[in-house]
C-alpha cells in the first residue's frame, strides 16, 4: 500500500497539459526561490537554536534545573509533538515533491515549515534531557548559600532528602508519560499518512486544536512556579527574551508556508503573549531579589548565577 498524497500540488495543474518544452520553461519559472521567504525562514531556524543556548548554558553552568516547572515541561513536549504531527500531515504531500519534481533548494523553501516545528521540538526535547539530568536530588544545605548548588546532602534532614528523591522519580515517571505520548502520536501520523487525504487534514486539525490548547496553558505552570519560589531559579532571561519575537517570526513563516492553516500558526502566537507575562515576572524577581534566593517550605535556598 502507497502512501496517498492530493494530486496537483507540485506545480500547477495546467503545466500537465502544456507540450513538453513548454512545461519545461514554465516548471522552470514556478521553481524561483523566494529569497525573502528563504532567508526569513532561515532566520527564525538559527534564531529558534540560538535563543536555546542560554537556557543549556544556565543548566548547565549552575547544575541545577530548580525553579523550572515539569508540568511546564510535559505539557511543552506532548504540545509540540502534537504541532509537529500537524504540520507533518499538512505538508506530506509537499515532502513526495522534493524526490519527484523539486530540487532542493525549492523542497528546502516549501518544507521550511515543517524543518522549523522540528528544530524547535528536537531543542525542547534538549531541554527537558537537561531538566532530569541536573534534576535536584539532594536538598540544599541553607547554612552554605555561597555553594547551594553544588553542596552534598543535609544528612540530618532526611525528610527533605527522601522529599526530593520522590520529586525525582516522579520526573522520571513524567518523563515516560511523554514518552508513550509522544509515540501513541507518531504512530497514529503514520496510520494516517496511508489514508485517503481527507483524512490527513481532520486528524492533522485534531493535532493542531491540541496544540493551540496545550499552548493556553503552556507557561501557566511555569508562571505558577515562578510566582512561587519568587525568584528567577533556573529559567533564562536572554532565552525568554529573543523566543518572544522569535515566536511572533515563526507564526508568520507558518502563515506564509504552503499547505499550513490557523492550527499551526495560532500556538506561537499564544506562546508568545504567555512568555510576556513570563519574563516580566522574571524581571520582577530579579530586581526584588538580586541574589537569587529562592523561597521553598521558608528555607532560603540560593541558585549561584540564577540571574545569568
Amino acid at each position: 500500500m502507497e502512501i496517498v498524497f492530493e494530486p496537483s500540488v507540485c506545480f500547477p495543474s495546467s503545466l500537465n497539459t502544456a507540450p513538453s518544452y513548454l512545461s519545461l520553461f514554465l516548471k522552470l519559472q514556478v521553481e524561483t526561490v523566494d529569497p525573502g521567504r528563504l532567508g526569513l525562514g532561515l532566520f527564525i531556524i538559527c534564531g529558534l537554536v540560538i535563543s536555546y543556548l542560554p537556557q543549556f548554558s544556565k543548566i548547565i553552568s549552575l547544575k541545577s534545573s530548580r525553579g523550572i516547572s515539569p508540568t511546564f515541561l510535559l505539557i511543552g513536549a506532548v504540545g509540540g509533538a502534537a504541532g509537529l504531527a500537524n504540520i507533518v500531515l499538512l505538508q506530506a504531500s509537499l515532502v513526495k515533491c522534493c524526490f519527484t519534481d523539486w530540487s532542493p533548494l525549492m523542497c528546502f523553501e516549501n518544507t521550511l515549515g515543517l524543518t522549523q516545528v522540528t528544530v524547535q521540538v528536537l531543542c525542547f526535547w534538549v531541554f527537558l534531557f537537561l531538566f532530569i539530568l541536573y534534576f535536584p536530588r539532594h536538598p540544599i544545605d541553607p547554612a552554605n548559600i555561597e555553594d547551594a548548588v553544588e553542596s552534598p546532602p543535609v544528612e540530618d534532614e532526611t525528610n527533605t532528602q527522601e522529599t526530593t528523591q520522590t520529586a525525582y522519580i516522579q520526573a522520571l515517571k513524567l518523563v515516560n508519560v511523554i514518552i508513550l505520548t509522544v509515540l501513541s502520536f507518531a504512530l497514529i501520523t503514520a496510520v494516517t499518512l496511508y489514508l485517503p487525504p481527507g483524512w490527513s487534514v481532520f486528524v492533522a486539525t485534531v493535532f493542531g486544536i491540541f496544540s493551540g490548547l496545550s499552548s493556553f496553558v503552556l507557561y501557566l505552570p511555569q508562571i505558577v512556579e515562578t510566582v512561587k519560589i519568587k525568584a528567577v531559579g533556573a529559567v533564562s532571561i536572554p532565552t525568554l527574551m529573543m523566543m518572544i519575537p522569535g515566536n511572533f517570526l515563526f507564526a508568520l513563516s507558518l502563515f506564509l508556508a504552503p499547505g499550513a492553516n490557523v492550527t499551526s500558526y495560532a500556538p506561537m502566537i499564544i506562546t508568545g503573549l504567555l512568555q510576556i507575562v513570563l519574563l516580566a515576572l522574571c524581571l520582577h524577581y530579579s530586581k526584588l531579589n538580586p541574589v537569587g534566593v529562592v523561597a521553598q517550605d521558608g528555607v532560603g535556598e540560593e541558585n549561584e548565577r540564577l540571574l545569568e
